[in-house]
């Protein structure tokens, strides 16, 4: 429900989705998998959405997906810093999270853009041994 409120507030602010192709998404280093998330083995698709303020930082904000992968998002979103000629302009980003590959340390994360507006962040799975 508060999901739903928040995309209505955006869309009565005027709300015009931009792709994220057209102003590039600074810091792309940041993004990695949470430590909960992997070790609970959740993975899953995080949509943002936001308004850029006229600094050019996330201003009106809104998120679905698993609250592990959303909190990571989140926190992201609160650092970024985007050109002012971006500001004003609504976003969509999609974070896609997949575990894959053969378990076990070192855990190697790698993240990619996919155009229009998707990132994908990869994980291997953690190998833990329980005694």
């Amino acid at each position: 429900m508060r999901l739903l409120g928040c995309l209505l507030l955006l869309q009565s602010l005027g709300f015009a989705q931009t792709r994220v192709s057209d102003c590039p998404v600074p810091r792309l280093s940041q993004l990695h998998f949470p430590w909960g998330a992997l070790l609970a083995s959740v993975q899953g698709v995080v949509d943002a959405r936001f308004i850029l303020g006229d600094d050019g930082t996330p201003r009106t904000t809104a998120f679905s997906g698993h609250p592990l992968l959303v909190q990571q998002v989140r926190s992201l979103l609160e650092k970024l810093q985007f050109t002012a000629a971006c500001a004003g302009r609504g976003y969509r980003v999609l974070h896609r999270f997949e575990i894959r590959g053969k378990s076990g340390f070192p855990v190697r994360t790698s993240v990619t853009f996919e155009p229009p507006d998707a990132f994908v962040i990869r994980s291997n799975p953690l190998g833990l041994v329980v005694h």
